[in-house]
């Protein structure tokens, strides 16, 4: 949890890399010789309270989706737990192949990729998301209305 929410801290005040503060640098780290690196920061009460809001509905939104990952890969999750038991280590092909069979056996679409199937695998990740946060919209526009 403190890596993410540092990398996200990153994400917006370094790299520049989220809507909030947009193409800006906010803070930058200066390296001393004996003592810990200073960050200087250059934004607004305003603005610190949009990044820590920024910060706070990611986690939250990352958080619900692996709950829900979880959740939808319990039987493989148990089948994983299984094996160690038994055996004590589990390489990455087996888990693959784990997961592999639960997709198969549930008619689910494979989140597996390999080579190639990376981009498609992250279109597909993509176009799930992009289908939650529509879904999410159309839900907040009928409270709305």
């Amino acid at each position: 949890l403190d890596r993410a929410t540092a990398i996200l801290k990153d994400m917006i005040s370094v790299y520049g890399m989220t809507d909030v503060a947009g193409l800006m640098v906010l803070s930058r780290s200066q390296n001393s010789f004996l003592g810990a690196g200073a960050v200087s920061t250059d934004y607004s009460e305003k603005m610190a309270e949009d990044m820590d809001h920024y910060i706070r509905s990611t986690l939250n939104e990352r958080y619900a989706y692996v709950k829900k990952t979880l959740n939808e890969y319990d039987g493989a999750i148990e089948n994983m737990a299984s094996v160690l038991l038994n055996i004590e280590v589990i390489e990455g092909t087996k888990v693959r192949s784990i997961i592999k069979e639960y997709e198969e056996e549930n008619n689910m679409p494979s989140r597996l990729a390999h080579g190639d199937k990376i981009a498609a695998a992250k279109a597909r990740a993509k176009a799930e998301e992009e289908a939650e946060a529509k879904e999410k919209a159309e839900e907040k526009g009928e409270l709305d209305a």
